[in-house]
């Protein structure tokens, strides 16, 4: 078993399973990690977000982040994810979104800012 604790995030490794506060869960199996939104991503989830996907180092690794409870995302959650690109390439990995609905209101926020340009956008 084990623990690494963040401000606000307790990451556990039981079972390849993470879980940060209400915000954010998350999942690691292999090198695939996956990230649900659960209402928002914003400077509140910042260094939480941060200090979780700083701890993928293996090359090739994969980031799904699962907006599908996601109501929000804000200037700052727009940022974290441009951050997550430019981590995850430096690792020769890839970052997907994944909405399971084209009229969530995340999605037509991303679209508006032109990420569909830089992210493989899932439904």
């Amino acid at each position: 078993m084990y623990f690494q604790t963040f401000p606000m995030l307790m990451i556990y490794r039981v079972g390849k399973r993470c879980e940060f506060n209400v915000k954010l869960f998350t999942s690691i199996i292999d090198c695939t990690f996956t990230i649900r939104v659960i209402n928002k991503l914003s400077i509140e989830n910042f260094y939480d977000f941060r200090s979780f996907f700083q701890s993928a180092k293996n090359i090739g690794s994969i980031f799904i982040v699962d907006f599908g409870e996601a109501e929000h995302i804000d200037v700052s959650g727009l940022a974290m994810l441009l951050m997550l690109q430019e981590y995850i390439d430096n690792l020769d990995g890839k970052v997907y979104l994944v909405f399971p609905d084209k009229d969530n209101q995340v999605n037509k926020m991303l679209k508006l800012a032109n990420f569909d340009k830089f992210f493989e956008i899932k439904h």
